[in-house]
């Protein structure tokens, strides 16, 4: 009986997948995802946590991919987890939030970021979330200071300083458009719009 050369090839790539351990099968999944291929990146990171289940950044990531298409429950459950198994890693709680955020529930938005304001003080990930909860207060005039501390203070992660840059852009313009100055308040509605521009940028942050 002959052998297809298809089921030769998956099998040779089962065998090099079964030689990787988790860091490597991570990076991995990093360059898929930076390239748009999200089902190998999905596959490396389920294989990578088969393999170092209690590995908090393969959770991260794997939610993060859930959340590139479109998955959110998967998303929140899995980033839930991220934050569970590595409760100092901060962007993980920062998305936590956006993603709750995202869907209009901002209280449990606030109940994901707290841990930013016990353990992680002036960050720019808890000046991030402190402008966001500003803004769906209706209180631009205090959240654009946060937003820009949090630029400031954001030098290493490039893609949570595009999400701030993407957040106080839209903001700016639309308050201008819209004839509002930062003194005054603005619509929950402008906020939610400003933030789907954000989501659809699709920002994923390292720690």
């Amino acid at each position: 009986m002959s052998v297809k050369s298809s089921d030769v090839l998956i099998q040779l790539a089962t065998s090099v997948d079964e030689l990787l351990d988790s860091d490597e099968l991570l990076n991995l999944a990093v360059i898929d995802s930076q390239g748009g291929n999200h089902d190998a990146a999905i596959a490396k990171l389920k294989r990578g946590i088969a393999v170092a289940p209690q590995d908090g950044r393969l959770h991260f990531m794997l939610a993060a991919e859930h959340a590139q298409i479109g998955l959110i429950d998967r998303a929140i459950e899995g980033m839930s987890k991220a934050v569970q198994l590595a409760p100092t890693f901060w962007t993980a709680h920062l998305q936590l939030g956006l993603m709750h955020y995202s869907r209009g529930n901002v209280e449990a938005a606030r109940v994901a970021w707290e841990p930013l304001d016990i353990e992680a003080p002036d960050t720019s990930q808890q000046l991030f979330k402190a402008g966001l909860l500003k803004l769906a207060e209706s209180d631009p005039a205090s959240a654009l200071p946060l937003l820009r501390r949090a630029r400031r203070q954001e030098t290493e992660n490039a893609a949570l300083a595009q999400d701030i840059d993407r957040i106080l852009i839209n903001v700016e313009q639309k308050l201008k458009k819209a004839g509002v100055s930062t003194d005054s308040g603005t619509s929950e509605h402008l906020f939610a719009s400003t933030y789907s521009d954000v989501v659809r940028g699709g920002g994923r942050n390292d720690s």
